[in-house]
């Protein structure tokens, strides 16, 4: 059909569709090659947007974690002891509050424009309506209003949305080796959490001058929880990582915590 239709073109519009055609072949190609890896471009740079979110997230949970043992040990004392600790603390946590609310902010707009981040974005929007919370169950505390139980379950269910969060990011990874990574860093955050709920049910123990059955118990459990999530963090962590995490769990600081 090409050959007939050649054949009635004058020689000068034969050698232009002749010289045309390999071009728009060759064109058509590059798009078909090109478009998957606009496509990839566009992937990582989403991931990279949410990994600094993760980053920034983990930030927050770190000094929640803190002002969560303060407030258990200020709740535990009446008010006597740690007041001034915690003030201080609230302030750091201020800050990384501040930063992650913004980026939680910014990117949940951009959750809610793209169906496959439908998730996403119902956890973020959860997470920010937990953390507006936030200044109403300090004045609790200030007050002595609400029980150590209750002040350590805030902020103990906050970070578990966010530590929640920060696994399924991995999902979005089509890297398998990124993946792998974030599944990793997320499996250290939660044994990390772990510990700090040790840290703080160990601070109400310890204030009260005894443990009870009930504290002990969960106490050891509490470890075991922890020493699993180390153990996913450690099964897909680099060795430099492993290294590391290896030599701040035998540093003599960690050893005196333990």
């Amino acid at each position: 059909m090409i050959n007939k239709l050649l054949i009635n073109l004058s020689i000068t519009k034969s050698l232009v569709a002749v010289t045309i055609m390999p071009i728009v072949m060759i064109l058509l190609l590059s798009l078909w090659v090109i478009f998957p890896k606009i496509e990839d471009v566009r992937d990582y740079a989403k991931l990279d947007q949410l990994i600094t979110l993760a980053t920034n997230a983990s930030s927050l949970v770190h000094e929640q974690q803190k002002e969560r043992g303060a407030t258990a040990v200020f709740l535990g004392s009446g008010g006597t002891e740690f007041e001034a600790q915690l003030t201080a603390q609230r302030l750091e946590t201020n800050e990384k509050r501040k930063i992650a609310v913004a980026d939680f902010e910014r990117q949940f707009d951009a959750f809610r424009m793209e169906p496959a981040f439908a998730s996403l974005a119902s956890d973020s929007e959860a997470i920010l309506s937990t953390l507006a919370q936030m200044d109403t169950i300090r004045s609790s505390v200030d007050a002595q209003t609400i029980t150590i139980a209750e002040g350590i379950a805030y902020y103990t269910n906050l970070n578990g949305q966010i530590l929640r969060f920060i696994k399924n990011i991995s999902t979005f990874a089509n890297d398998v080796d990124i993946s792998s990574r974030v599944i990793s860093f997320a499996g250290f955050l939660q044994g990390k959490e772990r510990a700090g709920i040790e840290r703080a049910v160990g601070s109400v123990a310890f204030s009260a001058g005894n443990f009870s059955s009930e504290s002990l118990l969960r106490f050891q459990t509490l470890i075991q929880i922890q020493e699993i999530y180390y153990s996913v963090f450690l099964a897909d962590a680099s060795p430099k990582s492993i290294a590391k995490f290896e030599e701040v769990m035998a540093s003599r600081a960690t050893d005196s915590v333990q």
